[in-house]
């Protein structure tokens, strides 16, 4: 069975043709095989999303970022519509002639498509259940409406209470001082000495006062696409003054490892890389021990797998879509549907996509990764 990436856009958006001498200047456009984010034209669009009119690179990125990756199995193709069922029941219809490719995608393929969700799908009942909201002040996990949806993070829909606590506790919370702000992009040294840039867009419009310069602050959300961004979606004032450096620290610092297994936090190298998580480079020991406490796991049944990923069903009841770029092609090789496995990483972007750095089977035996 033939199994295709389609980068593509669901049929109720605007299409756009991708050919070099209509493009605007200020169009951007998205490749999801490396996560880049570039202004256009580009050299072969076929190879990207068109992302359309954007008036910033920040603006860019969170259009990026809404882009969603679902899998599935092709159903049936009319004309240039095609329709998809999806590996957790739903059904979604998307523009073929999009993909540049004509009689490329057939009935019966594996697909894994990246696409800005239009909320349509021919499913009367809503497969995902109701939107959650998460209050940090005092921990509440409640399904909305809210009251006050300004002192909540909104999880998104989720299919039960425990999916809904487990979202939530995917929340990354962040500690540190705003150095500049420049519209919603916002430089922030956190206080275990990362450099991080912030990006703000997602956050309610007054919330934006908040990033000032020199202000403490404690950022909650997600990674970002890149190892430095941070996507926030709450702040909170900070208390007491930014800990001090060591002055004999590196900017850089040596390169440090966690072992899920007993809790170890060492400095490498290490003798056997494959039984831990490659934690980067740290300036200190403090730093490296808020990095491994950020370090979070997830146990689940592999539900399917291909060369760009694999979605999980977590014990929760969550379905999770799970990068394994950064493990090793072996490692890659040896996900299978149905394996029961443990992922040691973090959340990227939102509570149901995750990037290991670390993944065990079931068993216990550790798989190879990258170091």
């Amino acid at each position: 069975m033939t199994r295709l990436i389609l980068a593509i856009a669901i049929a109720t958006l605007t299409t756009v043709t991708l050919t070099s001498a209509a493009l605007a200047a200020n169009e951007w456009f998205f490749n999801p095989s490396n996560g880049d984010v570039v202004e256009g034209p580009v050299g072969s669009p076929q190879n990207y999303i068109n992302l359309g009119p954007q008036p910033s690179a920040a603006a860019a990125q969170a259009a990026a970022r809404s882009l969603q990756k679902v899998q599935g199995t092709i159903q049936s193709i009319q004309g240039s519509t095609a329709t998809l069922k999806t590996d957790d029941g739903k059904t979604l219809s998307f523009d073929a002639a999009q993909l540049g490719t004509p009689g490329r995608a057939k009935v019966g393929d594996r697909a894994t498509v990246m696409a800005a969700s239009s909320g349509a799908t021919t499913d009367t009942a809503a497969s995902s259940g109701p939107d959650w909201f998460f209050n940090p002040d005092n921990g509440d996990v409640v399904r909305g409406p809210v009251g006050s949806p300004q002192a909540y993070i909104n999880l998104g829909p989720q299919p039960s209470p425990a999916a809904a606590q487990a979202a939530a506790r995917a929340v990354q919370r962040v500690t540190g001082t705003v150095v500049s702000s420049q519209g919603t992009t916002v430089t922030f040294r956190a206080d275990d000495g990362r450099t991080l840039a912030l990006d703000a867009s997602q956050m309610p419009a007054r919330s934006l006062s908040d990033f000032k310069a020199g202000e403490r602050l404690t950022v909650l959300g997600f990674d970002g696409r890149t190892n430095n961004q941070f996507v926030p979606r709450y702040a909170l004032k900070a208390t007491g003054p930014a800990p001090a450096q060591s002055r004999g620290a590196t900017t850089r610092g040596a390169e440090w490892y966690y072992n899920p297994l007993n809790g170890d936090v060492v400095q490498g190298p290490v003798g056997s890389p494959q039984s831990y998580v490659n934690l980067g480079r740290h300036r200190n020991a403090a730093a490296a021990q808020a990095a491994a406490k950020a370090s979070q796991q997830v146990r689940g049944q592999v539900q399917s797998a291909d060369g760009s990923g694999i979605t999980v069903k977590t014990d929760d009841g969550r379905l999770l879509t799970v990068d394994t770029a950064r493990l090793d092609q072996r490692a890659r090789g040896r996900l299978a549907a149905g394996q029961m496995v443990t992922l040691y990483g973090r959340y990227v972007t939102d509570a149901n996509t995750f990037r290991p750095s670390f993944v065990r089977e079931d068993g216990g035996s550790a798989l190879p990764r990258l170091r």
